[in-house]
């Protein structure tokens, strides 16, 4: 027997086909195409531009502002993917989760929910894409991690033994 998500599932994607009839009937083949078309492809530049935004953005902050920025992201990437996906239902959701006043009437609905999911530990981690991008690795630019190599020891030889140590031949080698 199917469980309630799958039989959630099939519903909505019978619900996509019916409305796509009607508005088929209603509109014609060729409009409707090109209107999936078009959401598909305004869709995918929103995806796109909140990959660049999420990727380029400065991670300081709160916990709660953190939180609140990926709520607000992942609100509007579901909003694009359901741009994408051919069908009129899931259009008008996506387009509904993109308008601004609404998204930001369901970010802290969703931002709640995220902390209480999740535990302060993995909280810390909330700046993960920026720290690659923004340059986190080199919060410290005077740190310089090196192998420091003793060739004294080593390069002496026997007819080495009468030579004294000063400070230009007692320099380690960094390599």
């Amino acid at each position: 027997m199917l469980s309630r998500k799958a039989l959630l599932i099939v519903a909505f994607v019978v619900a996509e086909f019916y409305v796509s009839a009607l508005a088929i009937r209603s509109f014609g083949f060729g409009p409707v195409f090109l209107a999936s078309i078009a959401l598909s492809i305004i869709g995918f530049n929103v995806l796109r531009a909140g990959w660049r935004r999420t990727t380029a953005a400065p991670g300081a902050g709160s916990t709660s502002e953190i939180v609140a920025a990926v709520a607000d992201g992942a609100l509007r990437s579901v909003g694009a993917a359901l741009l994408i996906v051919p069908g009129l239902i899931s259009a008008a959701i996506g387009v509904v989760l993109l308008a601004p006043p609404l998204r930001r009437l369901v970010a802290p609905m969703v931002a709640k929910r995220v902390e209480a999911a999740a535990p302060p530990q993995a909280m810390a981690g909330a700046d993960m894409f920026n720290m690659w991008t923004a340059g986190a690795r080199r919060r410290n630019p005077d740190v310089v991690d090196v192998d420091v190599v003793d060739t004294t020891a080593s390069d002496a030889g026997p007819s080495d033994s009468t030579q004294t140590n000063t400070a230009d031949s007692a320099r380690p080698e960094l390599r």
